[in-house]
């Protein structure tokens, strides 16, 4: 006999669309138990379906089982994953995160600090901050350096020493690598004022102070 499946059949039974991607899987179940039951009552008793091609059919609907409900686990192991991670990025709210940015926020009071990495000993390391408009606030020669991590602070003075307003500063750094001037990455610490999920990304986001939304996967350290 033929086999009894797909659309044109089951429009021929009277099937309609289920209403929502869950109530879709069972029934598909309660389709395939029912077709299957189909099957063995309208078998030809001179022509029996072959018990093989029956197995066969069980072991597809029982992987087609073990899958879904394998979806069903990784899909609330990654919701439990999401709202750990977020619990713990929660905890960084009112700490200081190093972050990748030429940008540094000054307090009333406070320095800013932050550090870069050299890929080979320099003799002429320096530090340059600059105000909103571009103008140099303050040049830190930091000369002879070596390879590896460098950490730097700006105290918030200009070149007379004088303190300078809060708020935000650029810092650039930059040395002779290989012969020729090259700007170098700076790495500053900022402080989180709250965090947030991305929805449908997966990704947890740190607002920080001055700076905006930053993935927490671009985070360097913790303060």
């Amino acid at each position: 006999m033929e086999s009894i499946n797909g659309m044109e059949q089951l429009r021929a039974l009277g099937l309609e669309a289920p209403a929502n991607a869950a109530q879709k899987k069972t029934d598909d179940k309660n389709v395939f138990l029912e077709l299957f039951i189909t099957q063995l009552q309208n078998q030809d008793p001179l022509n029996p379906q072959d018990a093989s091609a029956m197995l066969g059919q069980l072991a597809q609907f029982s992987t087609v089982e073990g899958i879904n409900n394998m979806q069903n686990t990784f899909s609330r192991l990654e919701t439990t994953m999401q709202s750990s991670q977020a619990l713990q990025a929660s905890s960084l709210v009112g700490r200081q995160v190093q972050v990748p940015t030429d940008l540094g926020v000054l307090k009333p009071t406070g320095q800013i600090q932050g550090t870069l990495t050299l890929p080979q000993s320099v003799s002429d390391l320096s530090i340059t901050v600059t105000d909103a408009s571009g103008q140099v606030v303050k040049a830190i020669p930091m000369g002879e350096v070596a390879q590896g991590e460098v950490a730097f602070n700006w105290d918030g003075t200009d070149e007379n020493g004088a303190r300078v307003d809060p708020g935000g500063y650029r810092i650039s750094a930059r040395a002779t690598v290989d012969g020729a001037p090259t700007a170098l990455q700076t790495f500053i610490n900022a402080d989180v004022s709250s965090v947030t999920i991305a929805q449908g990304q997966n990704n947890i986001m740190l607002n920080l102070l001055g700076h905006g939304p930053v993935s927490i996967k671009d985070v360097k350290t913790i303060n």
